[in-house]
């Protein structure tokens, strides 16, 4: 076995650090979208306008940036939404996210 491992250390050696080097690129470059959005229902009386409000702020947009973003994401407009519907919005402002850019196709 010593004479095994002595002959293949250097294969062995790559082996490893080639695993190490895939498991590091798979943990960098996974999906984390489940951190940055939530899904909210809409009720009765809500406005996308009421959302930005109270959501705005843990986003990190403006109010007017804020509602774009919902409405471009769920491919709606204000008057679209209705009591049960489901929206996702942002929790965290992924403007300078390469991923964005990357999925909305900027």
């Amino acid at each position: 076995m010593s004479t095994f491992i002595k002959k293949n250390s250097y294969t062995i050696l790559f082996l490893v650090v080639a695993w190490l080097l895939a498991f590091a690129y798979i943990q960098l470059t996974t999906d984390s979208t489940t951190d940055q959005y939530k899904t909210i229902t809409i009720s009765s009386g809500d406005t996308l306008w009421e959302i930005a409000l109270e959501h705005q702020q843990e986003a990190g947009y403006s109010i007017p940036d804020f509602i774009a973003w919902v409405e471009e994401q769920n491919q709606i407009t204000g008057r679209d939404i209705r009591p049960g519907d489901q929206i996702i919005i942002p929790i965290e402002n992924v403007v300078n996210d390469p991923q964005y850019f990357a999925s909305s196709g900027e």
